[in-house]
């Protein structure tokens, strides 16, 4: 008989402590993804300002009588490489006038679109994969007589997305063993058999 019991009590305890961690499972499994959503998008959207910033710059510039030439002035950047800053302007015709940024000895063309883009709206901001283990992320700002492309590697910024992932995962590990002792613990008087 005692056996029996035994195994009553340690199934209602198991059914307790499931009652129990499931909904706190779920919980904490909703609160790690949000915050790694919250923070990888501020990553992402963070990693344009500079670049913003120097478009807009340079773009007025231009409108006040720089060249291409003074705009785009500096060592060039390899794309594979480097993960500085680069810039090229355009000019109506997404004709290139001016570079720093150069990829196997030659200046890389944006995709099809982005320059067009930036001209109707005034400015553009995309991920650009110029070649393979290359990613930029880079914003296109309109001036009068055509288009700034600032851009920069995201090789930084997805380390960093990396290592919050990491970090994510290893919380939700610790917050579900937190959580498992926590629900066995509750679990054990609610299915102690009463005394007599």
């Amino acid at each position: 008989v005692r056996p029996r019991l035994r195994a009553l009590s340690s199934g209602r305890v198991w059914r307790s402590a499931l009652t129990v961690f499931v909904p706190w499972a779920v919980l904490s499994a909703l609160f790690v993804g949000l915050l790694y959503g919250v923070a990888q998008q501020e990553y992402r959207s963070s990693a344009n300002d500079p670049q913003w910033q120097l478009a807009s710059a340079a773009a007025h510039a231009l409108d006040a009588g720089a060249t291409p030439g003074q705009v785009a002035a500096g060592t060039p950047v390899d794309l594979a490489t480097n993960l500085g800053t680069h810039i090229s302007i355009y000019d109506r015709a997404d004709h290139l006038l001016a570079s720093t940024a150069r990829l196997n000895g030659s200046v890389p063309q944006p995709p099809v679109g982005v320059l067009a883009t930036a001209r109707s709206a005034g400015t553009n901001r995309v991920t650009w994969q110029p070649a393979p283990g290359a990613r930029v992320a880079a914003v296109a700002v309109a001036y009068s007589q055509g288009t700034v492309l600032v851009g920069r590697s995201l090789s930084k910024v997805e380390e960093n997305e990396t290592l919050l992932l990491e970090l994510c995962v290893f919380g939700e590990v610790v917050i579900l063993l937190a959580g498992a002792a926590v629900a066995l613990c509750i679990a054990r008087p609610w299915s102690a058999p009463a005394a007599r």
